[in-house]
């Protein structure tokens, strides 16, 4: 048992302060306000499909120290023009130290080819 200056010795919480969410999808970086976390956390994602056709979203990506855990939808996704979904990322900071930076999400999609009508 260690003692301090004042007492007991309290061990450092780590505290994990996510400066901004910048979202990597078709080469562009969407930066979004970040926000305080816990070891485990939710982040919600809205996604809207800007696109004419419908695209498929094959796969979203955490960067290191973050791992996803979970997703509330499973992929592929196909997501309709003009659709807006919302991706629900369950995450986990890996580090056993404090954390203040980005979280770095990638997301993979693609256009689908577009139904012709006979």
């Amino acid at each position: 048992m260690k003692f301090g200056l004042f007492g007991f010795v309290r061990r450092n919480k780590i505290k994990i302060d996510i400066s901004s969410v910048n979202i990597n999808y078709k080469g562009m970086i969407h930066t979004l306000n970040g926000m305080k976390a816990n070891k485990e956390f939710v982040y919600r994602m809205p996604f809207t499909n800007k696109e004419q056709g419908t695209i498929r979203v094959l796969s979203i990506a955490v960067s290191e120290p973050f791992a996803l855990v979970k997703l509330n939808f499973s992929l592929p996704k196909d997501i309709e023009p003009g659709q807006t979904v919302e991706f629900e990322l369950r995450c986990r900071y890996e580090k056993d130290y404090s954390y203040e930076g980005p979280l770095k999400v990638s997301v993979d999609a693609l256009p689908l080819p577009k139904q012709t009508s006979n």
